[in-house]
């Protein structure tokens, strides 16, 4: 019994110690700058605005003596660890009845190694380090399953079952109901069928859909706050309607939209399973086949679950977007198929190594001793692979998106507009305002943002001081969205001097751009000078220098695309050579990031640097061989030049 308490604590307490010391220590990038401002002054994130996670946050940012925005990233570490404890706890359930020779100790030992093999996989260790919903959801899906697994093994009573099953649900939905739900519909489906003859009545229908309903509520935060109008406000409950499209998602792009773009549906899917393989291995992903196949003929209703989970799972994942390394979200939607394929990969370890004992009477090799031996082997590369990930994985040094925001909002005059271009750059300078309490003064805004009505809205009541057009509120205001944006900031520039980044929407102003720093200010008729560059891009070398010192790929793709920006803002301005050398610093400040390599490229092709082109064409083959629009650039490149010598 004493034992078995020491290594469930373990499963606890030690992922919560690797978390809690490695987690983001203040502001971090796009989202989590987001949930961690929300969280202090509770306010609204984008739909489907995941209230769940943002009262939670809050909670913890009561906590008297330390910073907020790192408590609510402690939220996360908190789940995190909890996910790791529930792993441990389906694993001694599912080992202990299938190992039934090894007696009871050993079955919690390798349930203890599989659950902290999960721990420091790279994409569930970066979950629990930044203000997410990941690894809450992580851990409502896992809770789940483990509550299924006590009922089947009669742990628990068919009410309580209900109860507890029902209130998992809406909790789980009141998350993230995208991935929660595909992770549901196995779930329910195989419980359905496995227990129909319980579960379909008046009565079990009525406990489960009361108790779901109970935690849904948890969805009145979000039209019963926006009444207060917070700060951080993303969402649009001005009706029911409205209310509907936010919670549901209803005005976002929809499912068809989503197969149809870009890459293929079938080649998203195949790159999805490509970054399992890359973190878990084909022998752990071979392992856990394996695990499915040996427990299907103890269980097959726990066995196929499982392996349904895992395929729901990765099929939502590649519904979601593509999979790229710089998409941490998306980390975040695989969390469950990581823990879930360790698990299966050690159960099918576990099984083979008892099978291969009793086929060949390994003597004088006892079973028991064998295991044992299994264990301490996964055990060991386990603490290799800690050591490998945790320089990557690690956040506990990395301050670049705080050291960004302040400077900043710091630099601006008195009334001034920001214009964010993008969330790297609005959701950490939002939080130093509404956290820390910086520059109330200064108005912060999205810039593509404004392409929506409701935003539109919202910034004119909250800062009636500023000149709005008639048609500021009308749609047709986004048909020349850039024609009427560029109009509105030359008729509030002399009141509140209008300060920006650049973007896809602010390249045409170039030439009424002045840099200072990171920032450009509106300056019509501006001539840029020698001292300009150089001060300019020194701010952003003094940023990407950090991100390369704390490798952090976030960090790394954000200035990487800030000097690339710079670069087209310098031929603009027919700087081309300084252009140039922007775009060699941006490619080596984030060299594994395709897009910005082939855009690099591209600039490299148009000022006719040959050199540069067989360089930066070196580094996009080095990550995507395959890449054809290499090809594609270099022959318009080498065509470019033959036509120039006739």
């Amino acid at each position: 019994m004493l034992f078995s308490r020491l290594t469930s604590l373990l499963a606890f307490v030690l992922p919560l110690g690797v978390y809690f010391f490695t987690a983001a220590p203040t502001t971090y990038w796009e989202d989590t700058a987001a949930f961690q401002t929300a969280a202090f002054e509770l306010g609204i994130v984008h739909n489907p605005s995941f209230p769940l996670y943002v009262l939670i946050g809050k909670v913890a940012t009561l906590i008297p003596g330390a910073d907020p925005r790192w408590l609510v990233n402690l939220v996360s570490a908190l789940f995190g660890a909890l996910s790791i404890w529930v792993l441990y706890k389906i694993a001694v359930i599912l080992l202990t009845s299938q190992l039934t020779r090894a007696g009871q100790l050993l079955p919690r030992v390798i349930a203890l190694v599989a659950a902290l093999s999960t721990a420091t996989i790279y994409g569930f260790w970066l979950q629990a380090l930044r203000a997410e919903v990941y690894s809450l959801n992580c851990f409502l899906i896992l809770a789940t399953i483990w509550l299924i697994l006590n009922y089947r093994f009669r742990e628990i009573d068919l009410t309580r079952f209900l109860m507890m099953f029902g209130f998992l649900a809406g909790t789980g939905l009141a998350n993230h109901s995208l991935i929660f739900l595909a992770a549901l519909v196995p779930l329910a489906l195989m419980v359905a069928i496995a227990y129909s003859d319980k579960l379909f009545n008046v009565t079990s229908i009525s406990i489960a859909g009361a108790f779901s309903f109970l935690a849904l509520t948890v969805f009145l935060y979000l039209p019963l706050r926006e009444l207060f109008a917070p700060t951080f406000n993303w969402g649009d409950f001005s009706s029911f309607d409205a209310f509907l499209d936010s919670v549901l998602r209803l005005n976002t792009h929809t499912a068809v939209e989503l197969l149809g773009a870009t890459t293929p549906f079938v080649d998203r899917i195949l790159s999805v399973i490509g970054s399992l393989l890359t973190p878990l291995g084909i022998v752990a992903c071979l392992l856990a086949l394996a695990g499915v196949i040996f427990y299907w003929r103890y269980d097959s209703f726990i066995a196929s679950m499982l392996t349904a989970l895992v395929f729901f799972n990765l099929f939502v994942t590649g519904y979601a977007a593509e999979f790229s390394k710089y998409n941490l979200d998306l980390y975040g939607y695989l969390m469950p198929t990581y823990a879930l394929i360790t698990l299966l990969a050690l159960v099918g370890l576990s099984s083979l190594t008892a099978w291969l004992g009793r086929r060949f009477a390994l003597k004088p090799v006892s079973h028991k001793a064998a295991l044992s031996a299994t264990a301490a082997l996964v055990m060991v590369v386990a603490l290799f692979n800690f050591d490998a990930t945790y320089a990557k994985a690690s956040k506990k040094y990395v301050c670049v998106a705080e050291d960004y925001a302040t400077n900043i909002i710091a630099s601006l005059p008195y009334g001034a507009i920001f214009l964010a271009g993008e969330d790297n750059s609005f959701a950490p300078l939002l939080c130093q305002q509404v956290v820390i309490g910086a520059r109330q003064d200064v108005i912060v805004l999205s810039g593509g943002a404004l392409l929506r009505h409701d935003y539109r809205r919202k910034v004119q009541e909250r800062f009636p001081q500023l000149n709005y057009p008639d048609n500021w509120n009308e749609s047709e205001f986004e048909l020349e969205f850039r024609k009427n944006l560029y109009s509105w900031i030359k008729s509030n520039d002399k009141s509140h001097p209008v300060y920006l980044t650049l973007s896809e929407w602010t390249s045409p102003l170039i030439k009424e751009l002045a840099p200072e720093g990171v920032v450009y200010s509106y300056s019509p008729g501006y001539q840029l000078t020698t001292e300009d560059t150089r001060r300019a891009t020194a701010k952003l070398h003094f940023y990407s220098d950090l991100a390369v010192e704390y490798n952090d790929l976030t960090s790394r793709e954000h200035f990487g695309r800030l000097l690339y920006n710079f670069g087209v803002y310098l031929v603009g301005q027919e700087q081309f050579s300084d252009a140039v050398a922007l775009c060699r610093d941006a490619a080596r400040t984030d060299p594994e990031n395709v897009d910005l390599l082939l855009n690099c490229l591209r600039m490299f092709t148009a000022a006719g640097s040959v050199e540069d082109q067989r360089w930066v064409s070196d580094m996009i083959f080095a990550v995507d061989p395959e890449n054809e629009q290499v090809m594609q650039i270099l022959q318009k490149s080498l065509a470019m030049r033959q036509e120039a010598n006739r």
